[in-house]
Parts: C-alpha cells; sequence; structure tokens
C-alpha cells in the first residue's frame, strides 16, 4: 500500500487550466488591452499550430507570453486574486478525487500537490486545501513579479520523485497530464484522469484509469489491516 498520495493541480483536481483562468480572470478585473489582444491572436489558427509545433519541443510559448503580462504586480495581489476567486467558486473541484484526497488525510496519509501551475496560485489553493504542494517558480524582485519562471515543472515533474521517492511502491500518483506518462508507468499505483486529449496516449502506454471507488476501498482496505 502507498504512504504518500500525490495529485496534479489543472485537469485533475481543479477543472480547467488554473494558470489561464487566474490570468482571464485577474486582467478582467484588472483591465489589460494588451493582455486581451494577445489572447485573440493566440487563438488564431496559425499561432495554436506554432504553439503545438513548439510543445513538441517541450516550449510553451504561449504560457511564456501569457505569463509576461504579470510583470510588476505584487506577489500579496496576485494571491489575494486567487482567494477572490476560490471564495467564488471559479476553481471548480474534482469532487470524487476530493473525496480520496479527504479521506487519505483522514488515515494520516499525506497529500501533495505536484503542479507546474504558478506557484501563488498553488500556493493558496493547498493552503485552502491544507495539502503540502510543488510548483513552478516564478521571478520575483522586491515581492514584485517578473513575469517569468525560473523554475518549470511543467516537463520535470520527474525530478521532484527522483530527490524525494526513492520506491515505486510507496507513493501514488493521479494525472491527466499526457506529459506525466513515464511517472505513472514507473509507479505502482500510478492513475490516470482520462480526457479525449489523453485517452489514447494512456491507453498506448498501459496507464490504469482511475477508479474513484477502486482506490478508496484501498485505503480503507489498508487502515483495517493495519488495525
Amino acid at each position: 500500500m502507498f504512504k504518500h498520495v500525490y495529485v496534479d493541480l489543472c485537469d485533475t483536481l481543479i477543472k480547467g487550466n488554473t494558470t489561464f483562468m487566474f490570468l482571464d480572470s485577474f486582467f478582467t478585473h484588472n483591465y489589460n488591452r494588451y493582455y486581451w489582444f494577445y489572447r485573440k491572436i493566440s487563438s488564431s489558427f496559425i499561432m495554436r499550430a506554432i504553439f503545438k509545433l513548439l510543445f513538441t519541443a517541450k516550449i510553451d510559448l504561449n504560457r511564456r507570453i501569457a505569463i509576461r503580462f504579470l510583470n510588476g504586480y505584487s506577489r500579496n495581489s496576485l494571491k489575494i486574486h486567487v482567494q477572490w476567486m476560490l471564495a467564488n467558486n471559479l476553481f471548480i473541484k474534482n469532487k470524487e478525487l476530493a473525496d480520496v484526497i479527504q479521506l487519505a488525510k483522514n488515515k494520516q496519509i499525506p497529500v501533495t500537490i505536484i503542479s507546474a501551475s504558478l506557484d501563488f496560485i498553488v500556493e493558496v489553493i493547498a493552503s485552502h486545501l491544507s495539502l503540502n504542494y510543488f510548483c513552478s517558480q516564478l521571478v520575483y524582485k522586491n515581492e514584485l513579479c517578473q513575469g517569468v519562471i525560473i523554475d518549470d515543472l511543467l516537463f520535470s515533474k520527474n525530478k521532484i520523485f527522483d530527490e524525494i521517492e526513492k520506491d515505486a511502491v510507496s507513493y501514488c500518483f493521479i494525472s491527466d497530464n499526457i506529459q506525466d506518462v513515464e511517472i505513472l508507468k514507473l509507479c505502482s499505483h500510478g492513475y490516470g484522469v482520462p480526457t479525449l486529449k489523453n485517452e489514447k496516449v494512456f491507453i498506448k502506454n498501459g496507464i490504469e484509469f482511475i477508479n474513484y471507488d477502486k482506490l478508496i476501498n484501498m485505503i480503507k482496505m489498508d487502515d483495517y489491516e493495519r488495525v
């Protein structure tokens, strides 16, 4: 039985891409016409084709450009807006996974978010749910965001597991990300959250789709066996 649960954030625990959900909400309340102009042109067929090509080379140009618009905003103001989004239910949880997490916590099994989303977003959500976390790190100077990522987990979550988890049978990892396939394959309890985007890749790589009831029963059974 696993001794630690790790969960991806975007489209796994929270429905949607939390980075762009935040950016769209933040720049609606702090209107920036240049951001919205960029959002318009970035959705064009040509730009999407360029982004897709670069993504195969492990370059998320769309995200890099969009994050630049955060340059000059205080870390505190960014966190406050995440808190506002939580208070207004703009981040919708995957209820079934939330139930698994709550049960694990009740059984004293540590739960950690491991996400490529931005640090202030993950920090606030993790604090709200009383979870540990690893995330991408932005550059700040005098607590002002510079709009640049210094440590990106988008294609490198494996380095976290290499550092903190030496035994593949000791942890559970849950993710919808195609980029996480190798991690899901390596650990004994790797579960994919199926979507239209990842289903074929997960099946091809033998990734087990998550069965929430089965996972809950595993946690309950482990607790029973330890009594």
